[in-house]
C-alpha cells in the first residue's frame, strides 16, 4: 500500500511539472492563438511576408556606409561588386531574421587560390559574417570557407558548387541580447543552409567576427543594417529577401491557470463514470486495451488513455470533466434512466464518442 501511495505521489508530481511546461499553455490548447498564415513562394520566389531586398532591377534598398546610393553593377537580374565601390548596406535595419540570398563567384578563377577566389561576405548587423568564397576544390583555412561563421565556426560540410554556378544561402540569424550594463544576456546565434545543406547548426557566436581577431561583444542596437562585402572580387548576388522574426502571439509564454473542480461530486456520483470506454465500429479490429479506462482514487477520478498514463480529472459539472496538463474534456452521456452509456472525448475541435463497455 505504501508503495502504491508513493508511486501515485511521484506520478502526480510529474504531472505538476508537465503542467508548467510548454510555454505555459496546455498541450493541444484550443485557446492558444493560431500561427499567422504565410503563402510560400514558388520556384525560388519569396514568401508573402518577405521584404524583397533585391529583385534584379535596382539597388533602391541599399546604401553606402555614408548613406549615399549604392554603386554596384546591376545587370541581367543580378548585382555585382564594383572595384572601389566598397561595401553596401541595407537601408532598413534588422535583428532576428531569416535571410535568403543567392551568389556566384567568378566562373574563371584565373589562377587565384585560397582567400582570393570569389571572396565576399554577408554581415548581419554589420558585425557577424557568414563567408562567401569560391570553396570548390580550393584549399584555405577551415573557418574561412564558404558556409563558415568567419574566423569562428567552419562549415559542417563543404556544399559549394563549381565557380560560376549560383549558390544559395538560407540563414536564420538571432541577434544578441544585452543587459542594461552591457553584459551579454544571450549571444548571437546562426543556423545556415548552403545549397540546401545544413552548414551551421544554431551556433552561438563568441562576438563580432573579424580577420585575425576574436572580438568581444559590445552592446549595440537591437536592429542594424545587413552588409554585403566588397573584397576586390567580382562576386554576384541575386534574389535577396528577408523575413524579420518577431515574437508571434502563439509562441509567447503565459502563466497557466491551475484547473480546479467547479463542483463537488460524491463518491457514488463518481463511481457511475468508472469503467472502460471504447470506439465501437464493426470494421475495426478489437483493441487489446480499451481507449479510455477511468477509475476512482478517493475523491479523484483518474483517466488512462490507451494505457499511456493516468491523468487526474476535474469536474466542471455533473457530467463534464477536464484534464490538467492538456486541453481535453470528457463529457459523459446518459440514457433516459440516467445510466452512463458513453463519453464524448474532445482534444481539438470535434469530440469522439466512446461507448462504455
Amino acid at each position: 500500500m505504501r508503495s502504491a501511495i508513493l508511486l501515485m505521489t511521484i506520478t502526480f508530481a510529474a504531472l505538476a511539472v508537465q503542467a508548467q511546461t510548454n510555454s505555459g499553455y496546455r498541450i493541444h490548447d484550443m485557446e492558444r492563438a493560431e500561427a499567422p498564415v504565410v503563402t510560400p513562394g514558388q520556384n525560388g520566389s519569396p514568401p508573402a511576408d518577405a521584404i524583397v531586398l533585391f529583385d534584379g532591377t535596382n539597388l533602391d534598398a541599399w546604401r553606402t556606409k555614408e548613406g549615399g546610393p549604392a554603386a554596384w553593377k546591376v545587370a541581367d537580374g543580378y548585382m555585382e561588386t564594383v572595384a572601389g565601390a566598397d561595401d553596401i548596406f541595407t537601408k532598413q535595419e534588422f535583428g532576428d531574421c531569416q535571410l535568403h540570398i543567392e551568389w556566384a563567384s567568378p566562373a574563371d578563377p584565373a589562377g587565384k587560390i585560397d582567400q582570393d577566389r570569389g571572396n565576399s561576405g554577408i554581415f548581419f548587423m554589420e558585425k557577424y559574417e557568414i563567408q562567401v568564397l569560391d570553396s570548390y576544390q580550393n584549399r584555405t583555412y577551415s573557418d574561412g570557407h564558404a558556409g563558415s561563421v568567419y574566423a569562428q565556426f567552419p562549415p559542417q560540410v563543404n556544399a559549394t558548387r563549381p565557380p560560376g554556378e549560383w549558390q544559395t544561402y538560407d540563414i536564420v540569424f538571432r541577434a544578441p541580447r544585452f543587459k542594461k550594463d552591457g553584459a551579454v544576456k544571450r549571444p548571437a546565434r546562426i543556423t545556415a543552409f548552403l545549397n540546401g545543406v545544413l552548414v551551421q547548426d544554431n551556433v552561438a557566436l563568441t562576438g563580432p567576427t573579424g580577420w585575425l581577431q576574436q572580438k568581444p561583444y559590445e552592446k549595440h542596437a537591437d536592429a542594424m543594417s545587413i552588409k554585403l562585402q566588397d573584397h576586390d572580387s567580382p562576386v554576384r548576388f541575386r534574389n535577396i529577401w528577408i523575413r524579420p522574426l518577431p515574437q508571434r502571439e502563439h509562441l509567447k509564454k503565459i502563466k497557466m491557470k491551475t484547473r480546479e473542480a467547479k463542483v463537488e461530486l460524491s463518491t457514488d456520483q463518481l463511481d457511475r463514470f468508472t469503467g472502460a470506454y471504447e470506439t465501437i465500429d464493426p470494421d475495426d479490429e478489437k483493441k487489446e486495451v480499451p481507449f479510455i479506462v477511468i477509475r476512482r482514487e478517493g475523491n479523484q477520478l483518474l483517466a488512462a488513455i490507451r494505457d499511456k498514463q493516468e491523468w487526474p480529472l476535474f469536474p466542471q459539472s455533473e457530467t463534464e470533466f477536464v484534464f490538467e496538463t492538456f486541453d481535453g474534456t470528457l463529457t459523459f452521456v446518459q440514457d433516459e434512466k440516467g445510466a452512463v452509456t458513453g463519453v464524448n472525448f474532445r482534444v481539438g475541435i470535434e469530440p469522439d464518442f466512446e461507448k462504455k463497455l
